[in-house]
């Protein structure tokens, strides 16, 4: 396909949207810095297109330039200010990289503005919430997303979690239920359903919970510690 685009080029050298898929497939192959000039040129064809902005802002955030990647999502969003994906994007930055989380959870929230039923904006913004520790604003977000989409698994098994964190041991154990129904080969779900039975001093259903993270994970060791502990508690000390 490359091969056809240059020829494209040869044939057009203005033609801004054969730069732009070419420099999609340099990203796609994980060729950033060679996506970068493609997009740089259809940008230089044509800069009102936002989805050019976008493209060459996450090509810059695959090579960890936070700061420019930003500066090419803001151009995006000047163009397209309903352009989701750019906030989406930002936010993922702001985040995880920048470690700026109520700037992150500005992003997501204009971001469900513009579409109350973009799910990545909810499961977002509810790990910003969590990183600030607002584990009851973060249980909210997973809810509106479970509601849109019933059948995350990540959503139950981590609205499970921050549900254990609260000390809702029984909500926390249908929220992993529910997720390990959905996808069995999760670990942490069944390692968070066996912490909250534990503390409602279920130990012999907590000592299952470990054992399944152990043969899913041999080399999980807190599921020994914690397995150990439990075992204690049963009077089982071998």
């Amino acid at each position: 396909a490359t091969e056809d685009y240059l020829k494209v080029i040869d044939i057009e050298p203005k033609n801004d949207k054969a730069f732009n898929l070419i420099g999609q497939i340099k990203l796609n192959n994980n060729e950033y810095k060679d996506s970068i000039k493609y997009f740089s040129k259809a940008i230089e064809i044509n800069p009102n297109d936002s989805n050019l902005f976008h493209n060459r802002g996450r090509a810059k955030k695959y090579l960890k330039d936070y700061n420019n990647a930003l500066e090419d999502f803001n151009s995006a969003l000047e163009i397209n200010p309903l352009d989701k994906l750019s906030l989406l994007n930002k936010a993922l930055i702001k985040q995880g990289d920048l470690n700026d989380n109520i700037g992150a959870i500005d992003d997501y929230s204009k971001a469900i503005k513009i579409d109350p039923n973009f799910t990545p904006s909810y499961k977002g913004r509810a790990a910003s919430k969590a990183n600030l520790k607002d584990y009851i604003g973060a249980i909210e977000d997973y809810d509106r997303a479970l509601e849109i989409d019933p059948y995350d698994e990540q959503s139950y098994g981590l609205r499970g979690l921050f549900k254990r964190k609260i000390e809702k041991y029984f909500e926390a154990i249908e929220d992993c239920s529910k997720a390990i129904e959905i996808n069995p080969k999760i670990e942490s779900d069944w390692f968070n359903r066996g912490l909250s039975k534990d503390k409602l001093k279920d130990y012999k259903g907590a000592v299952e919970d470990y054992s399944k993270v152990i043969e899913i994970n041999p080399n999980e060791t807190q599921a020994f510690y914690f397995r150990a502990l439990a075992k204690n508690k049963l009077r089982d000390y071998l």
